[in-house]
């Protein structure tokens, strides 16, 4: 079985392939990696992940920046994958599965994070990426060629859901080129999250749980540190804030750090750890980029990792930055929501000894980040394990 891996990074190729493929062992033959190359990739975490992904056996690694369905038709066709495996649902994926579709490619869509219904974009993030918007509405423009859609119409829908959150199901998006044969989903309220914002049928959906949640298993058994960790978003990598406001959140953190013996940095995959120079360069920060520590307290924003935390902790503070509004759903993740340094430092002195009421946290986070009973990627594997018996190989 030759299975190819579709996303934006390297570095998000590293995150859920090696782990499937480990389990799937010798049920494969061969493993591609396309990456698209559309997010930040910090250039050490690229070569590390690289070097990750040569672990497989036939491995196959491309970086494809290209928005010719023409070319991607002859990459698949001379690759000639049993399975493509998606890591989100960008402009590019849309454009591969469809292709996928037409050349009749079994499709798989891994659920990448606790994803919302909308992210607000600034005139700021939308002028910082014009090059990669730009691109993207090349690629939707080609998408409309391949589906024979008026490009126009298509193009004002893309944009109505890029710039004000308008779901592309009942658009031109609604098309059965769109739909993968299976989308791997983390709870039963993504299923009608993704039939609005995507417009997916419901059947083609399927929980499995999320895989970052099911680490809870193996670090909850980890030495326990009586310190708190930051979960850093990209922000600047996604051009979503301006690098001066960044170097003002630093500085907050730079500022709690002083107040503490040890504190961990717990950097996104993309992040690039030069923005965190003077928060690094304090002797007692440790900085983490694919471990997630069992911390006492963690802080973040809005990150897909707030779930994960609440689950280990009974200390959970969203830090309140003035550009972001903080989606209702990651709410329920928080201890505390605050922008006030004294108000988090307080919170860290009298919270940090408390241990979540495992009962508690699973009743209120069960319909949108349930704790899963079985490991997500065996029961992926599983599900490809059949697909490829069903199919005589």
């Amino acid at each position: 079985m030759k299975i190819l891996f579709l996303d934006a990074t390297v570095s998000l190729l590293a995150r859920y392939p090696v782990k499937l493929l480990n389990e799937l062992k010798n049920n494969y033959t061969k493993s591609i990696f396309i990456s698209y190359k559309t997010g930040y990739d910090d250039s050490n975490e690229k070569k590390t992940s690289i070097e990750l992904l040569k672990s497989n056996k036939s491995f196959y690694y491309l970086e494809c920046n290209t928005k010719n369905p023409k070319y991607i038709t002859r990459t698949l066709k001379r690759i000639k994958p049993n399975i493509v495996i998606f890591g989100g649902y960008r402009a590019p994926d849309m454009l591969w599965l469809a292709i996928c579709n037409k050349l009749d490619i079994k499709t798989i869509i891994l659920q990448h994070g606790f994803d919302i219904e909308h992210i607000n974009r600034s005139k700021y993030s939308l002028l910082s990426n014009f090059k990669k918007n730009y691109d993207y509405c090349i690629t939707i423009y080609n998408l409309s060629k391949i589906l024979k859609n008026n490009p126009l119409l298509m193009l004002n829908d893309y944009l109505k859901y890029m710039v004000s959150g308008i779901g592309l199901s009942n658009t031109t998006f609604q098309n059965k080129f769109l739909i993968p044969s299976n989308f791997y989903i983390y709870s039963e309220f993504y299923k009608n999250l993704f039939a609005k914002k995507y417009g997916f049928n419901k059947n083609v959906m399927k929980v499995t749980g999320s895989i970052d949640l099911y680490n809870y298993y193996s670090i909850i058994n980890q030495k326990r540190f009586n310190a708190p960790c930051y979960l850093a978003q990209t922000f600047v990598e996604d051009n979503r804030i301006p690098e001066i406001l960044f170097e003002n959140i630093i500085a907050f953190y730079v500022n709690l750090a002083k107040e503490v013996n040890i504190f961990y940095l717990k950097l996104h995959p993309r992040s690039n750890i030069d923005l965190y120079k003077n928060l690094t360069s304090l002797s007692n920060v440790i900085v983490l980029r694919n471990e997630f520590p069992n911390c006492s307290v963690y802080i973040g924003h809005y990150s897909s990792t707030l779930f994960l935390a609440r689950y280990l902790s009974g200390c959970v503070i969203i830090h309140d930055i003035e550009s972001e509004t903080i989606p209702k759903m990651y709410q329920l993740s928080a201890t505390l929501i605050s922008k006030n340094l004294n108000e988090i430092k307080k919170e860290i002195y009298m919270n940090q000894n408390i241990l979540p009421n495992l009962e508690n946290i699973s009743n209120m986070l069960k319909r949108i980040a349930p704790m899963p009973v079985i490991n997500p990627i065996v029961a992926i594997a599983n599900e490809i394990r059949v697909f490829y018996s069903d199919q005589g190989s």
